[in-house]
C-alpha cells in the first residue's frame, strides 16, 4: 500500500492486488510504496513513482496476456538473454516494453526472476510513466506533423 492514501482509495488498490491476475507475483514484491492501479484490462504495478510490471489475463483476447515488463529497448537484449521467455508485445505497438507470454512453459520462474531484479533494483525494469503535460504535448506534436 503506497503512504499516505486513505479511505476508499486505499480499499481500491488493496482490492486491486487481491483481483490482479498472477498476483503470487506481490509475494516478491516487498516494499511498502507499491500499489497496483487497474488500467482498462490490466493491472499495473507501480513502485514509488515508477511503474514495473503490467499484468494481463484477458481470456477474450489471450494474445499479449502475461506480464509486461517495463523496460527501454537498450535493455532489450541483455533481458532476453537473461530470460529467453521474453518477447515483444503482439497486439500493441508497444517498443519499448517486453512480454512474458502466461502460456510459457517457464512462466512462473521467469516471473519470480523479473521480481528479484526489481526489488535488488536492477536499473533496466521500471519506468516512469507519461506525464499529463508530456502526452498532451506529444499528442500537439503528432496533430502538427500531420
Amino acid at each position: 500500500i503506497s503512504l499516505g492514501l486513505v479511505g476508499s482509495e486505499m480499499c481500491i488498490r488493496d482490492r486491486n492486488k487481491e483481483m490482479m491476475p498472477f498476483n503470487f507475483l506481490l509475494e516478491y514484491l516487498k516494499s511498502n510504496d507499491l500499489f497496483v492501479r487497474q488500467m482498462f484490462q490490466n493491472y499495473a504495478v507501480f513502485i514509488d513513482d515508477k511503474i514495473y510490471l503490467n499484468v494481463r489475463n484477458n481470456a477474450e483476447n489471450p494474445l499479449d496476456s502475461g506480464i509486461w515488463i517495463g523496460t527501454v529497448t537498450r535493455y532489450h537484449k541483455s533481458l532476453i538473454k537473461q530470460f529467453p521467455a521474453l518477447t515483444n508485445i503482439n497486439t500493441y505497438n508497444i517498443k519499448r516494453w517486453l512480454y512474458l507470454p502466461s502460456n510459457s512453459k517457464d512462466f512462473k520462474d521467469t516471473a519470480i526472476g523479473i521480481c528479484k531484479l526489481i526489488m535488488s533494483g536492477d536499473p533496466r525494469i521500471g519506468v516512469a510513466p507519461l506525464k499529463r503535460v508530456e502526452i498532451d504535448s506529444t499528442k500537439e506534436t503528432m496533430r502538427e506533423l500531420m
